[in-house]
């Protein structure tokens, strides 16, 4: 009888014990999970961004073409996949006068002026036309001019002068009042704290190359490639960079565009000192005006310079802002009266829409080039953020649909790495007349709310936009913030 009653309480204690261990198991695998759960918010703490794969070389021919210097897209794939130019600049062959490179730096002719005079008011950059200051011998001659004493009076016989009309006292001429925005005035009060200021009026940038330049390049095959890739060639550039003199590299700052100037800058900490020091506040500002006439500056007394850096930098495609920028030549051929007046009176239209968080402004006289903003939808992981995008409308417009892309960085499955939108209306086939530049803009910014994932422009995100909804809106959020907040956020 004790040895049953000891050999069940045998049993009991076994099977407490194998109780126990259960219970533990269960907690060491709750503790385990809670681990995990804590090591991803960790890394979604530590890892707020992204990067697309391929981001070191044209991500469609791999570099195969050339570099990209930074871009999503080299030179060649870029004009041959995603060009937005006249079809008869496309024709267009290269003429055998064109500057080698190894010339003096070119200087406008008066017809190019006489364009620049036509299309300022249209970038809203008529101020600037009268910015530049005059060279060190004309400012000598002109301040000689104003301490010149004015012209003696007449001595003539007082008979003379009875017979003459009576003249009234000279009144003082009253000043005129000073014109809205003017960066001139801005610029001569930082030059007479500076005087090695460059000259607030810059050259055009270059136009991106079109289609016959590549072509001939293929043709020539890869003999340079050498030029692209190599270490020897980046140490002697540093070098380089290290041996000419400050007095050297503000002249050869001096005949470069406002995009290559800051650019430069990029180049070495040297240089960027160089500019940052010898550039005036009010040169980029009116800058800002001309490349992002949109953009609303609701920071008091941000760094402009800074503020330049950073909207280049929230920019997919440099080749494209570059293009939206470029001045058309007046059309000698007959206009498109239809395609005008439809496009004036969308422009009209979209002041009704400014509620929606949309607006778009024409950029040149033929209303090739448009240039259109969209809030972040509210509730959506973009809410607060102010998207830029480039339009290009095809001569056949409305007949065609336009061209649409992000000029601001944005993470969406549906928007590729280019900036290229991933919306069926956007092919010909789907089309509408119905359709016009205001229903356009409001279907992208339907999109940031609703991905459409069974075909994606970046697989990875249509991924992470499924399986990762946590990781990716924090993400987003994260680009949102970096991006698109600019006109709340000024960089420091």
């Amino acid at each position: 009888m004790s040895s049953s009653c000891v050999q069940q309480q045998q049993n009991d204690d076994a099977d407490l014990l194998d109780q126990l261990d259960d219970s533990d198991n269960e907690m060491s695998d709750t503790v385990e999970l809670a681990e995990e759960e804590e090591d991803k918010e960790r890394q979604l703490l530590i890892e707020p961004t992204f990067s697309f794969s391929n981001s070191q070389t044209c991500w469609v021919c791999n570099g195969y073409y050339g570099p990209n210097f930074g871009e999503p897209l080299c030179g060649a794939c870029h004009a041959f996949l995603y060009n937005a130019q006249r079809a008869e600049e496309l024709l267009t062959e290269l003429s055998d006068d064109e500057d080698s490179g190894n010339d003096e730096p070119p200087f406008k002719d008066k017809q190019e002026d006489d364009e620049t005079e036509n299309d300022a008011d249209i970038m809203g950059f008529e101020d600037l036309e009268d910015a530049a200051p005059a060279a060190p011998q004309q400012q000598l001659q002109q301040q000689q001019q104003q301490q010149q004493p004015p012209p003696p009076v007449n001595n003539e016989p007082e008979l003379e002068q009875d017979q003459q009309q009576p003249v009234p006292p000279a009144e003082p001429v009253p000043e005129l009042p000073a014109r809205r925005d003017t960066p001139e005035r801005d610029y001569e009060r930082e030059r007479a704290l500076n005087p090695f200021l460059l000259p607030i009026k810059r050259p055009r940038p270059a136009a991106p190359l079109a289609l016959p330049h590549y072509m001939q390049e293929l043709d020539e095959g890869r003999a340079r490639a050498h030029e692209y890739n190599g270490n020897d060639a980046d140490q002697a550039e540093k070098q380089i960079t290290q041996l000419i003199p400050v007095e050297v590299m503000l002249k050869i700052f001096a005949y470069l565009d406002d995009i290559s100037l800051w650019m430069a800058s990029e180049v070495c900490k040297q240089w960027q000192d160089i500019i940052a020091k010898n550039t005036a506040q009010s040169m980029w500002k009116a800058y800002i005006k001309q490349r992002w006439p949109l953009y609303e500056s609701l920071a008091d007394q941000p760094d402009y310079y800074k503020l330049y850096g950073a909207l280049m930098c929230s920019c997919f495609c440099r080749i494209c802002l570059i293009e939206l920028g470029s001045q058309s030549p007046p059309a000698l051929e007959q206009v498109n009266v239809m395609r005008n007046n439809v496009l004036r009176g969308e422009a009209h239209l979209l002041h009704s829409y400014e509620a929606e968080g949309i607006s778009a402004i024409p950029l040149d006289r033929q209303n090739n080039y448009w240039q259109a903003t969209i809030l972040g939808p509210p509730g959506s992981p973009y809410e607060g953020g102010k998207f830029f995008l480039f339009i290009y409308f095809p001569e056949r417009y409305p007949m065609a649909p336009p061209t649409v892309r992000f000029l601001t960085k944005i993470l969406h499955p549906n928007v590729s790495r280019h900036g290229d939108v991933g919306i069926d209306i956007f092919q010909q086939q789907n089309w509408s007349l119905a359709l016009n530049v205001a229903k356009v803009l409001l279907s992208v910014q339907s999109l940031l709310t609703d991905a459409y994932t069974e075909v994606c422009m970046e697989p990875v995100l249509g991924y992470m936009y499924e399986h990762e909804p946590q990781r990716y809106e924090q993400l987003v959020r994260a680009w949102t913030w970096k991006y698109a907040m600019l006109e709340l956020m000024s960089p420091h």
